[in-house]
């Protein structure tokens, strides 16, 4: 790996409630990822189960089947995977991504810190309460799930922690598309850093979703899908010193700190 690595964004259209087929569709998937040399691969946001919030009340679950097939899949296929699912601890539910390296060992989870208002996510989750990092072989990522790509808060502090990609799982809905496609560049240029972004596709309820699964690099270029309603893997090169070559350029991690300086004067004045 060093500073080379095949990412993969997994888009899907996640069935409601269906475990098992949802576990199947997504191994097919991270199979064409590793066929086409991708060493990580990130999962959309609650792919096992669907983004049906109203279903979700009555499901029974059993969340160490996901567990046990991600970790299986990791393992076989060589591969690290950053799967987005629903989290039992107990009898509370979190909205997580699991974070399993390529040897099938679950090295970290990120519970979802925002959750979102406009549905019922404050009601079903517990909301999470700190912010992951993970690294592999030298590169640092940093962990986000869909809504909280509205707040550059927390892509700024994982900019700030040193990483250099970070990666969302997501269940964006296709009438805010043009949201997805703006934030999710904001956050790779404003960060200059690679943003791996696994959005689902098709339907859940009344519920149509973006897709627009992609890999923006640290100009804000885009790779991403060739059609935003089909199933795909979306695998691209990721070049840590390109990463390097853009924050040399505008070294915006230096400059910040007299930003933060003249803020602080402001607010003690303020006091």
């Amino acid at each position: 790996m060093g500073d080379i690595m095949k990412a993969a964004a997994i888009q899907m259209d996640c069935r409601c409630c269906d475990v098992k087929a949802n576990l199947e569709k997504a191994g097919v998937l991270l199979k064409k990822a590793k066929a086409a040399g991708a060493e990580l691969a990130v999962l959309p946001e609650l792919f096992n189960v669907g983004y049906d919030l109203d279903a979700l009340e009555g499901l029974e679950y059993n969340y160490n089947e996901t567990a046990d097939e991600i970790s299986r899949l990791s393992k076989d296929l060589n591969m690290y995977i950053v799967a987005g699912v629903l989290e039992k601890l107990n009898d509370k539910y979190h909205n997580s991504a699991l974070i399993f390296d390529n040897k099938g060992t679950m090295v970290d989870r990120y519970r979802k810190v925002n959750l979102f208002p406009l549905g019922r996510e404050k009601e079903i989750f517990e909301p999470g309460v700190e912010t992951t990092t993970f690294s592999i072989d030298g590169i640092k990522f940093g962990v986000m799930i869909c809504y909280d790509i509205r707040f550059p808060e927390l892509g700024r502090k994982y900019f700030q922690e040193g990483c250099d990609a970070l990666l969302v799982a997501s269940a964006f809905p296709f009438a805010r598309q043009e949201h997805w496609n703006t934030l999710i560049r904001a956050r790779a240029i404003e960060n200059q850093s690679y943003v791996i972004a696994a959005n689902r596709c098709g339907m859940d309820g009344k519920t149509r979703f973006a897709g627009n699964s992609c890999i923006v690099d640290p100009w804000g270029n885009v790779s991403g899908v060739p059609d935003n309603f089909q199933e795909a893997a979306v695998v691209q090169t990721m070049d840590i010193q390109e990463s390097n070559r853009v924050r040399k350029l505008f070294p915006i991690r230096e400059d910040k700190q007299r930003l933060d300086s003249v803020l602080s004067i402001n607010k003690r004045n303020e006091q």
